[in-house]
């Protein structure tokens, strides 16, 4: 978001949610509603000192340039990445596909909603900085329970020293994947069951999310009224939070899938156990 003005076309810039400052010089955006072209300048590296080539620049270092002009933005309008989405062989590449992917993944769902249930999609807010949408929307749905779409940090890939990795949430091309805990929330272990039985019984490939901080809008919506039973279950990606994710086609593919068979097979005897 442009904070301050530091020139003619140069601008101040905070940024909103978790974005990882490595991923800033240099990169295209997009600016305000007339989505004007910019720029994240940073000073070139032949020109930097060692010390400063040394430092991950911050955002505080940087500016988004403009061009002189610029009269149709000021404070307070927002930057995005500039990037544009594409396929590269089994991948999918693009910026925020953390969430769109439950947002796509939403829209495919309601194309054949089985007669039995009234599912009720919420295409929620401001996540990244504290539930807000999910919070509203859980108190105003009043569900049974809570299915929550969304991408994950894969971190799958060797480590520095060519070591193996065990730290890894989860991994690229293992299928969705189903959430037992993380930084907010411990996940209702019938819903782990009924996901994993399916995925068995459908042979569909899905794996489990490692325990680890972060969390998602289940953080909320678990909490919400008298607590409502709630799972998440993710695509794994790699590079989140920065100009360009990269998942699998067919770990999304995957989420549609056990999604379907979830609704299809939905019923509350599924959650009529001790918690």
């Amino acid at each position: 978001m442009l904070a301050d003005k530091d020139g003619d076309g140069l601008f101040r810039f905070v940024t909103v949610g978790g974005i990882d400052d490595r991923s800033l010089a240099g990169k295209p955006v997009l600016v305000g509603e007339k989505q004007i072209a910019g720029v994240m300048g940073a000073c070139p590296v032949h020109l930097s000192t060692r010390s400063e080539r040394e430092v991950i620049l911050k955002a505080s270092a940087l500016r988004i340039d403009t061009g002189p002009g610029s009269k149709d933005l000021d404070v307070g309008d927002y930057a995005t990445f500039a990037t544009r989405f594409q396929t590269a062989g089994p991948s999918l590449m693009g910026k925020a596909l953390d969430n769109r992917i439950g947002v796509a993944t939403l829209i495919r769902l309601f194309r054949d909603v089985p007669e039995h249930i009234e599912l009720i999609a919420a295409f929620t807010v401001q996540e990244e900085i504290g539930l807000r949408g999910a919070k509203t929307a859980a108190y105003n749905s009043d569900a049974d329970m809570a299915f929550i779409l969304d991408c994950t940090p894969a971190n799958d890939q060797k480590t520095f020293d060519g070591s193996e990795n065990t730290n890894y949430r989860t991994r690229v091309g293992y299928g969705p994947a189903i959430y037992t805990m993380d930084g907010r929330t411990l996940y209702d272990h019938r819903l782990i069951r009924y996901l994993s039985e399916l995925g068995d019984q459908y042979d569909i490939r899905y794996q489990y999310r490692q325990p680890a901080p972060g969390g998602t809008d289940a953080g909320t919506i678990h909490l919400s009224k008298g607590g409502i039973p709630s799972i998440s279950i993710s695509v794994p990606g790699r590079y989140p939070h920065s100009a360009c994710m990269v998942a699998r086609k067919s770990d999304w593919e995957g989420l549609i899938q056990l999604m379907t068979a979830a609704l299809r097979h939905l019923n509350l005897d599924i959650i009529a156990g001790d918690r």
